[in-house]
């Protein structure tokens, strides 16, 4: 597995090529695309399946897989970079808040 250090190395070299806010926006496009909005593939995620859901029942672990399929820079990220959490907004709200590495983006669901 590659380190943090050696993506974000790499990153540096190369930032007309992939730079973080490159990773960032990946991450917000796939956030903002629902699952088959691109006919004849999967891409995408369903952030409104999560709202009426008990958070007990979020897999953390299944969501980041499937961002990783998805997404695939993020495979060279070291395990424990990438994490996503869920919790409340208000009373019939959900926020998805994805840590990657040292940044964080929100989604506001409902």
């Amino acid at each position: 597995m590659v380190s943090i250090s050696t993506v974000l190395a790499i990153v540096m070299q190369n930032q007309n090529l992939i730079n973080t806010s490159f990773v960032l926006g990946q991450v917000k496009h796939w956030l903002a695309t629902p699952v088959n909005g691109y006919v004849g593939s999967n891409y995408g995620v369903d952030v409104k399946s999560y709202l009426h859901t008990p958070m007990n029942e979020f897999d953390g672990d299944a969501f980041i897989e499937k961002m990783k399929r998805d997404i695939p820079i993020l495979n060279g990220f070291e395990d424990g970079a990438i994490n996503v959490y869920i919790q409340n907004d208000g009373i019939d709200g959900k926020q998805i808040l994805i840590q990657v590495g040292n940044n964080v983006i929100s989604q506001a669901i409902g």
